[in-house]
């Protein structure tokens, strides 16, 4: 999902900030970002406390390895030269994700939880 949004970054046409929210240590999300998703404003989470504040909870084995949506999703994400791969260290590769518009008042506008770890939130821009 992140490298989708940074390659469209629809979001900017709209005046919002694209954040990216990871389970690593502020040097591990730097790096990850820097490959991954430069230009984006990544914030480190190592305890998940953020994960939880925001209702993200621990997927199940067929939200995270066997649902049809995940086997696809991970073929999908091979042929574009993604690799599945155990997280490092300390981070959990069960926790589920979302996307989450936010207020400049700091409100919660839009939540998207995903049903899998292979979900998408829909297309909300342009």
């Amino acid at each position: 999902m992140l490298d989708q949004l940074v390659q469209t970054r629809p979001i900017g046409k709209v005046g919002l900030t694209l954040a990216a929210v990871t389970q690593g240590t502020p040097a591990e999300a730097l790096e990850y970002c820097k490959r991954q998703a430069p230009g984006v404003v990544c914030l480190s989470d190592p305890d998940r406390s953020a994960y939880h504040a925001f209702g993200l909870e621990r997927g199940t084995i067929w939200q995270v390895v066997l649902s049809p949506e995940v086997i696809k999703g991970t073929a999908t994400a091979r042929q574009h030269g993604h690799i599945a791969e155990l997280p490092p260290q300390g981070q959990d590769v069960m926790q589920m994700s979302g996307t989450f518009i936010i207020g400049t008042d700091g409100r919660i506008r839009l939540p998207y939880y995903y049903e899998n770890i292979a979900d998408h939130a829909p297309s909300i821009c342009c």
